[in-house]
Protein backbone atom coordinates (compact mmCIF):
# COMPACT_ATOMS: atom_id res chain seq x y z
CA UNK A 1 0.00 0.00 0.00
CA UNK A 2 1.48 3.63 -0.90
CA UNK A 3 1.70 6.88 1.02
CA UNK A 4 -1.45 8.93 0.82
CA UNK A 5 0.21 11.50 -1.77
CA UNK A 6 0.82 8.44 -3.88
CA UNK A 7 -3.02 7.43 -3.94
CA UNK A 8 -4.13 10.96 -4.69
CA UNK A 9 -1.57 10.80 -7.71
CA UNK A 10 -2.95 7.32 -9.16
CA UNK A 11 -6.32 8.73 -8.40
CA UNK A 12 -5.71 11.93 -10.25
CA UNK A 13 -4.08 10.18 -13.37
CA UNK A 14 -7.14 7.58 -13.35
CA UNK A 15 -9.51 10.35 -13.20
CA UNK A 16 -11.89 10.15 -16.96
CA UNK A 17 -10.64 13.30 -18.20
CA UNK A 18 -7.15 13.20 -17.83
CA UNK A 19 -4.92 14.03 -21.08
CA UNK A 20 -1.12 13.32 -21.33
CA UNK A 21 -0.58 16.94 -20.70
CA UNK A 22 -2.93 17.12 -18.15
CA UNK A 23 -0.82 14.38 -15.81
CA UNK A 24 2.46 16.21 -16.34
CA UNK A 25 0.90 19.36 -15.03
CA UNK A 26 -0.98 17.51 -12.56
CA UNK A 27 2.45 15.57 -11.58
CA UNK A 28 4.41 18.66 -11.34
CA UNK A 29 1.45 19.94 -8.61
CA UNK A 30 1.93 16.76 -6.51
CA UNK A 31 5.34 16.97 -6.14
CA UNK A 32 5.31 20.54 -5.36
CA UNK A 33 2.94 19.64 -2.51
CA UNK A 34 5.23 16.59 -1.44
CA UNK A 35 8.26 18.88 -1.78
CA UNK A 36 6.13 21.81 0.69
CA UNK A 37 5.07 18.70 3.52
CA UNK A 38 6.75 15.94 3.14
CA UNK A 39 10.68 15.43 3.59
CA UNK A 40 12.95 17.14 6.02
CA UNK A 41 14.55 19.59 3.65
CA UNK A 42 13.67 22.93 5.20
CA UNK A 43 14.71 25.07 2.22
CA UNK A 44 13.01 22.93 -0.05
CA UNK A 45 9.92 23.12 2.13
CA UNK A 46 9.90 26.86 2.25
CA UNK A 47 10.47 27.21 -1.89
CA UNK A 48 7.64 25.04 -2.59
CA UNK A 49 5.38 26.72 -0.41
CA UNK A 50 6.18 30.07 -1.18
CA UNK A 51 5.83 28.78 -5.02
CA UNK A 52 1.99 27.16 -4.47
CA UNK A 53 0.97 30.38 -2.40
CA UNK A 54 2.70 33.23 -4.60
CA UNK A 55 1.51 34.28 -7.45
CA UNK A 56 4.21 33.98 -10.28
CA UNK A 57 2.80 33.33 -13.87
CA UNK A 58 4.35 30.12 -14.02
CA UNK A 59 2.33 28.47 -10.99
CA UNK A 60 -0.62 29.75 -12.99
CA UNK A 61 0.50 28.02 -16.03
CA UNK A 62 1.09 24.81 -14.64
CA UNK A 63 -2.78 25.32 -12.19
CA UNK A 64 -4.71 26.16 -15.76
CA UNK A 65 -2.71 22.73 -17.82
CA UNK A 66 -3.89 20.73 -14.63
CA UNK A 67 -7.05 21.95 -14.92
CA UNK A 68 -7.12 23.31 -11.86
CA UNK A 69 -8.35 26.36 -9.95
CA UNK A 70 -5.55 28.25 -8.35
CA UNK A 71 -7.72 29.68 -5.88
CA UNK A 72 -8.22 25.99 -4.62
CA UNK A 73 -4.63 24.88 -4.78
CA UNK A 74 -4.00 28.01 -2.56
CA UNK A 75 -6.82 27.43 -0.03
CA UNK A 76 -5.76 24.10 0.42
CA UNK A 77 -2.15 24.46 0.81
CA UNK A 78 -3.09 27.23 3.47
CA UNK A 79 -4.97 24.93 5.18
CA UNK A 80 -2.63 22.39 5.44
CA UNK A 81 -0.42 24.73 7.28
CA UNK A 82 -2.93 25.30 9.40
CA UNK A 83 -2.89 21.85 10.32
CA UNK A 84 0.50 21.77 10.90
CA UNK A 85 0.75 24.51 13.33
CA UNK A 86 -1.80 22.44 15.54
CA UNK A 87 -0.37 19.65 15.24
CA UNK A 88 -2.25 17.47 12.35
CA UNK A 89 0.30 15.70 9.71
CA UNK A 90 -2.39 14.37 7.22
CA UNK A 91 -1.45 15.10 3.84
CA UNK A 92 -4.71 16.17 2.60
CA UNK A 93 -6.25 15.07 -0.66
CA UNK A 94 -5.87 17.66 -3.71
CA UNK A 95 -9.20 16.69 -5.55
CA UNK A 96 -9.20 20.13 -6.61
CA UNK A 97 -11.91 22.07 -8.67
CA UNK A 98 -11.74 21.52 -12.38
CA UNK A 99 -11.76 24.48 -14.83
CA UNK A 100 -13.92 22.59 -17.25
Amino acid sequence: MGTPSNHFLRAEIDAPDVSRDNIIFRAILHQAVRDAFIGSDKFARRVARAWLLGDSERFRLVCECAGRQVGYIRKKVKQKIEEEKNGKNNLFKMQGERLH
